[in-house]
């Protein structure tokens, strides 16, 4: 499998998605929608980014407290940072949130007028 469907936000009552050992290359950011996903294994995929509504999954158990190479190693994974990633759901939600503030206080590039 290379891709899930934007159509997996569906499924509210999924509890546990196993994806380890595919080719996914992302998640679709309706994977936010899953409130009752507790388990989520995506390890050894193609992954690179997680979708900023991933810190949506409050309920999911990724701490370190169940910590394995079937959650999450085996990707490519650059945004959030694989050490953010492996601190749970609230630092990646953290992390997505503090890059939205950044960027909204960046300063904005002016143009000069001729």
């Amino acid at each position: 499998m290379i891709e899930l469907p934007d159509t997996i936000s569906k499924l509210k009552k999924l509890e546990s998605l196993l994806l380890v050992f595919n080719y996914l290359e992302r998640l679709p950011d309706t994977i936010g929608a899953l409130a009752s996903l507790h388990m989520l294994l995506i390890g050894n995929n193609r992954i690179r980014s997680l979708p900023r509504r991933f810190g949506q999954l409050r309920n999911l158990d990724w701490g370190l407290r169940h910590m394995s190479s079937s959650v999450i190693d085996g990707n490519p994974i650059e945004r959030p940072p694989m050490d953010v990633c492996k601190q749970g759901v609230e630092a990646i939600a953290n992390y997505f949130a503090s890059e939205t503030t950044n960027a909204n206080t960046s300063p904005k590039s002016t143009r000069r007028r001729r």
